[in-house]
């Protein structure tokens, strides 16, 4: 049997499907089911160190649509204090046998606004520490505001005495981040948190929000599948420039987006998005379908799945075309001509009334195996 045992910044967690930090990791109740359905680890849902009373209190309001959830809040209803944060880790480790790694996040880039924090989190029993940038001040890659950032993440990987790991989002640029954190003695990197966007509109004359019993909203956060490019972007790259534990996740749904990342470079992967739409029956299907995978495949350990695809990658100049062309199944083909609208292509074109491809014309692009409905174009290698 394929072993799905990993180890994600020097902590070993019994496979590699991680539960991000969410509204399902913010009680001890959920993270028991999500330890109970197989998660190797969970991330707590953020804990800062601040006076509650002096922020909006607020609610949670969220819309989905086929870009992705939009979610609404406020700083208040979106993290722990200190003291629920410091309950919360407790308990969660004392009613689970997984690794719970504390998400510790502030407002500024003061060592006071995290330190006390990241102790506390230790001294509850957290395995790791996520340091969450979501709500600092932006923008954050500007010099003094990246200066200020490194220096924190130092003191805090050199002091804490746990594994430390800096959570990206889009502000942190993924190269930038790998020059950023390169000498901070962080022991791993988390990705991707989500985007602050406009909330979405209605299409309708007054350009109204699309969320529900929110007056004058402000910034959303977007997340879902249409992360997915993204996150890829960022591990291909810090995998390939960094020797850091990757924490990976945005956008990913399902075993298929886990095994995909884990094959570009990351170590474990995060799930949100999908717990929070499918329940954690999602967890299971996950960690069994990428049991599953090894053993088809015949691959020992989980391991093995990370940076897979390199072998079949390269650099721009070493892209290597082979030769193909569309062909037609008149077989198939039912004459819907959708095929002929392809707004950039010459090459397929009709003649006595059957579609034709003019084959010194076709790229090869495979553009129109996808407009093809009933699969009647196909693209072949020439010989």
């Amino acid at each position: 049997m394929a072993s799905l045992e990993i180890e994600l910044a020097g902590v070993r967690l019994c496979n590699p499907v991680v539960i991000a930090a969410c509204p399902v990791t913010e009680s001890v109740e959920n993270i028991m089911k999500c330890a109970k359905a197989g998660a190797g680890a969970v991330i707590t849902k953020s804990i800062a160190s601040y006076d509650a009373e002096a922020f909006q209190a607020g609610y949670r309001r969220t819309y989905v649509d086929h870009r992705g959830m939009w979610a609404m809040s406020t700083f208040r209803r979106e993290t722990l204090t200190l003291e629920a944060g410091r309950r919360l880790v407790m308990e969660a480790v004392d009613r689970t046998d997984i690794p719970i790694i504390a998400s510790v996040t502030a407002l500024d880039t003061a060592l006071g606004s995290w330190y006390s924090t990241c102790v506390a989190m230790r001294e509850a029993g957290a395995s790791m520490i996520q340091l969450d940038f979501f709500y600092l001040p932006q923008p954050v890659c500007a010099p003094r505001n990246a200066a200020a950032l490194t220096a924190l993440v130092t003191s805090l990987s050199r002091d804490i005495g746990i594994p430390i790991i800096p959570k990206l989002n889009l502000e942190i640029p993924a190269l930038f981040a790998a020059e950023m954190f390169r000498d901070t003695g962080i022991a791993g990197i988390s990705l991707l948190d989500s985007v602050h966007v406009p909330p979405p509109v209605l299409p309708d004359a007054d350009g109204r929000p699309a969320h529900r019993f929110v007056e004058k909203p402000s910034r959303a956060s977007l997340f879902g599948s249409w992360q997915l490019p993204l996150t890829l972007h960022y591990t291909y790259l810090l995998s390939r420039f960094t020797p850091f534990s990757l924490c990976v996740g945005g956008g990913l749904l399902d075993s298929r987006d886990a095994i995909e990342m884990m094959m570009q470079g990351a170590t474990t992967v995060q799930f949100a998005t999908a717990i929070l739409l499918y329940g954690f029956g999602r967890v299971t299907e996950i960690v069994s379908e990428i049991e599953e995978f090894l053993e088809q495949r015949h691959l020992d350990n989980v391991t093995a799945l990370r940076g897979l695809a390199y072998r079949y990658l390269g650099s721009e100049g070493e892209t290597m075309f082979t030769a193909a062309r569309a062909k037609v199944d008149y077989d198939l083909c039912i004459r819907c001509d959708r095929c002929l609208e392809l707004a950039f292509c010459t090459a397929i074109v009709l003649v006595d009334e059957h579609i034709q491809i003019i084959q010194n014309r076709c790229d090869g692009c495979g553009l129109c195996t996808f407009y093809c409905e009933v699969g009647a174009l196909e693209v072949e290698v020439m010989l």
